[in-house]
């Protein structure tokens, strides 16, 4: 087990492990195949740490050896004792158990499809999930002039600061998460069609095409000559690593530590902005500025990726413009509605009618 889930390391001990074992090994090894098709890979890995803390609660708790693990631990009581060790004694979050738990089931969905096996699902299904407090709270936005402010931050006086402006200012431009920007290769920048664009892969491994600005595509020119040459490798990631070189991509968690720099070097200059911003902010601030701006929430939805509105409704955070603009509405709209039963000779009574 302390090698983690691995049908490799399954397959490497095979005389030592039962036939159950072997075949739950290999059912998952298959779903994990046909869900790479189809999900990121973060839902991968996370689809592999559910099952490896399964195992783990198995061995620790139930005494189960691994190597006689089989689907039929997939009981109720077994799936129930697992939410409650994960909540009680790992201290996840109730989002976080419902979430193993969800992944769990997900296996045990693509399973059933065989007769055999759709009990297991259905006892997924049954397991109470931890009741989640919604908050309500949205990744707040930064404002148009606060965002101007970051995006000049980096600088063009050195290659790092060339690097992130460059970074800084795609991510906002296209709204696309970070991970989608830095997964970019040479081959998904088309910046000599009529209509520039990014090649984005998106959540399920679905790809979308991000228009460009002009102004992104005069400053991706001179990136891409500085940073790659004149005869670009398609298969070279856009923003690749320093270290590691140009067939590894940067990290998000060197991206958001870059960003803490240029955070903290705009606070010396404006008291007021935010003390912590991360790098999904920009997008959420983007689909904010283009509904403020009066585009069509249906082409913000659109720009973002989105299979349903109502998840592009959650990036959408309240701007001052966007307070005013309701208020109108809903004063021009309520003085249309009312009779002007003030004229002549009203009594008192006629006007609170």
């Amino acid at each position: 087990y302390r090698r983690g889930f691995n049908m490799r390391n399954i397959t490497r001990y095979s005389m030592k492990i039962s036939e159950n074992a072997r075949r739950f090994a290999e059912e998952f090894r298959k779903f994990l195949a046909n869900a790479d098709n189809r999900r990121s890979a973060c839902t991968i890995i996370s689809y592999k740490v559910s099952m490896n803390a399964l195992l783990e609660y198995a061995r620790t708790v139930k005494k189960k050896k691994i190597s006689t693990f089989g689907l039929d631990f997939f009981t109720y009581e077994n799936l129930s004792g697992y939410m409650e060790w994960l909540r009680y004694f790992k201290n996840n979050s109730p989002q976080t158990c419902n979430l193993r738990l969800s992944q769990i089931t997900s296996f045990l969905k693509y399973l059933a499809k065989e007769s055999e096996y759709r009990i297991y699902y259905i006892n997924a299904c049954k397991v109470d999930r931890y009741k989640v407090t919604v908050t309500g709270n949205i990744v707040e936005p930064l404002t148009k002039d606060a965002m101007e402010y970051l995006l000049h931050a980096p600088g063009i006086s050195t290659e790092t600061g060339v690097k992130y402006s460059m970074l800084l200012s795609l991510l906002y431009s296209t709204a696309t998460r970070i991970s989608e920007v830095l997964s970019l290769k040479i081959s998904d920048v088309h910046i000599h069609e009529h209509k520039p664009y990014i090649l984005v892969l998106g959540k399920g491994k679905r790809y979308r095409r991000s228009p460009l600005y002009q102004q992104d595509v005069k400053m991706l020119r001179k990136y891409i000559l500085r940073f790659h040459g004149t005869n670009p490798d398609p298969n070279a990631y856009l923003f690749y690593s320093k270290c590691k070189g140009k067939y590894e991509k940067c990290t998000t968690r060197s991206v958001n530590k870059q960003l803490d720099i240029y955070v903290a070097r705009v606070r010396q200059e404006h008291n007021d902005f935010p003390e912590h911003v991360h790098s999904h902010q920009f997008r959420h601030s983007m689909a904010t500025h283009l509904i403020d701006d009066g585009v069509n929430v249906f082409n913000v939805s659109k720009i973002l990726g989105h299979q349903s509105v109502a998840t592009t409704m959650k990036y959408i955070g309240i701007t001052p413009k966007m307070t005013e603009k309701a208020i109108s509405q809903i004063e021009s709209t309520s003085l249309r509605g009312i009779s002007a039963k003030w004229k002549g000779n009203a009594k008192l009574e006629d006007l609170i009618k």
